[in-house]
């Protein structure tokens, strides 16, 4: 089991940029559709009663379509991790046939982390960690969502510190430049459409978490990547 930062990163970095046409593809349609539906909430939210059970919809929005992309994304770098081509139409239509199940697993996953972070963070980004494994136990080894959150539990034991590492390097600055942008659209009266685009731009480049995430399973399972 190698869990060398170093070379993960780097093999995470190599994969992102040799594949990042394909995963624009595959991914940036969701994120463009899920933009425009939040910028459509945005439009119609002017009155203050609207505005939480509206962005209750276009959070729920997102629930709907993260398994559809993430879906994609663990079954590209599965493919490639066996030195197999990977068709864009065959993996949207796996990922597809995987909705309900990792729907579920989603709900269940944010739901865990959120009451976590109720409980004063900690328990919130524990929850984060010892459950970072789950979606690829599903995707890839077919469990159902209650079985992938047990086994994630087990499998991320010996990673811990460096799945929190690789949560703590990414989500920080990702969160930092996320405020410092909404203060400075403020400031400035930016355009709720420019923010958006931003927004969706740093969301989509946070993929390489998840890549960098699968890198780290895949060491775990002491497999190697391609």
């Amino acid at each position: 089991m190698n869990l060398n930062p170093k070379l993960i990163l780097a093999d995470s970095a190599y994969f992102f940029k040799q594949h990042f046409g394909q995963i624009f593809a595959l991914c940036m349609p969701w994120f463009v559709l899920t933009a425009v539906v939040q910028y459509g909430v945005m439009s119609i939210s002017q009155q203050p009663e609207n505005t939480g059970p509206l962005f209750l919809l276009a959070l729920a929005f997102n629930m709907l379509v993260y398994p559809v992309y993430m879906g994609c994304l663990i079954l590209l770098m599965a493919k490639r991790a066996q030195n197999e081509t990977a068709d864009n139409k065959a993996l949207t239509s796996a990922a597809i046939s995987l909705w309900q199940p990792f729907f579920v697993l989603t709900v269940l996953k944010k739901a865990l982390i959120f009451f976590g972070f109720l409980l004063f963070v900690v328990p919130g980004i524990w929850a984060a960690v010892k459950l970072a494994f789950c979606q690829f136990h599903l995707v890839l080894e077919g469990l159902p969502p209650k079985e992938a959150l047990q086994k994630s539990m087990q499998t991320t034991k010996k990673p811990f510190m460096l799945i929190l590492f690789v949560l703590a390097l990414f989500f920080t600055p990702y969160f930092l430049v996320s405020l410092l942008f909404a203060s400075f659209a403020y400031q400035y009266a930016i355009s709720p459409f420019i923010q958006l685009v931003v927004g969706t731009l740093l969301a989509f480049l946070m993929l390489f978490v998840d890549v960098v995430l699968f890198r780290v399973y895949m060491s775990a399972a002491g497999e190697t990547p391609a």
